[in-house]
């Protein structure tokens, strides 16, 4: 890993490589979450969090959290719909309409919010042959990957919107 400074300009150019530095160390990060999880599920889960830090029984316009997240408010407003959809949100419309979450975050595990976004990447197969379910037999990865997957699964499952609503 490169290191850098975000020193003073020393008019040699210096702070603004290291600037350029930092914007590609950035683009590089944001690539490698993005394998993860798809930019819609990462929403939903941005949007599920905020609402169970600062929602309460207030219900927010999908705009006004859109701002908030600062989340373009057309993209928010679909991610939202599939929330409302699969029974995460209520929507509301009228003087105090919004969303707002339809059962208390500790009630909701982030598998429950990816699922409608990620379909069966949420719960990902054979690293080798996607097609297929992962057995040792034919799998290079299979003792290595099923740990991962293993962990990964039941991290979502057992980590509720509650418990990273601080993040938001």
């Amino acid at each position: 890993m490169r290191r850098f400074s975000l020193a003073a300009p020393r008019g040699d150019g210096a702070a603004d490589r290291a600037f350029d530095q930092l914007q590609t160390t950035r683009s590089r990060v944001s690539r490698v979450q993005s394998v993860i999880l798809s930019v819609s599920a990462t929403h939903a889960l941005r949007a599920m969090a905020w609402l169970a830090a600062h929602g309460g029984d207030d219900a927010i316009l999908g705009r006004d959290l859109a701002k908030k997240l600062k989340v373009p408010a057309d993209y928010l407003s679909k991610v939202l719909a599939t929330l409302a959809r699969a029974g995460l949100l209520t929507a509301s419309r009228g003087v105090n309409g919004g969303y707002r979450l339809a059962r208390p975050a500790a009630r909701i595990t982030l598998m429950e919010v990816i699922l409608p976004f990620e379909g069966a990447r949420a719960r990902p197969g054979c690293l080798l042959h996607p097609d297929k379910p992962c057995d040792s037999v034919g799998c290079g990865a299979h003792d290595s990957w099923g740990k991962v997957k293993t962990a990964y699964a039941h991290f979502l499952d057992k980590t509720t919107v509650e418990q990273i609503k601080g993040g938001a």
